[in-house]
């Protein structure tokens, strides 16, 4: 069973998935020195990375960083289900192999980034 679905489509469990948080801040000195900072929004980024995709896998994925559109996305983290809304910022893989007319890629990287 997977713990994450794609634009409401289950996908497959990826071999490391690295979720990442990045607060959106406005800093600035004032004249005494201190550092105030004023936090607009935290917004995360994932990282899913497979060992091995075929092509017919790899072109789905392809398919959603094409359309550059915002898309569902749930997954799991410290034992809680959790839902994005999220975009396909970039997607890194590499040939291995054709074996009876499959291919298939390795070290295939997935970045979603959060809107």
């Amino acid at each position: 069973m997977s713990n994450f679905t794609l634009n409401g489509v289950a996908i497959d469990d990826p071999n490391a998935f690295t979720p990442s948080r990045q607060r959106i801040e406005t800093a600035e000195r004032t004249a005494d020195g201190s550092l105030v900072v004023d936090v607009i929004a935290v917004k995360m980024t994932f990282e899913l990375y497979y060992q091995v995709r075929t092509g017919t896998q790899l072109a789905t994925l392809l398919a959603y960083y094409d359309a550059g559109t915002f898309i569902p996305f749930t997954y799991t983290e410290a034992g809680t289900a959790q839902s994005k809304t999220v975009r396909v910022s970039n997607i890194t893989h590499a040939l291995i192999y054709y074996c009876d007319s499959t291919e298939y890629w390795q070290d295939v990287r997935i970045t979603l980034m959060e809107q």
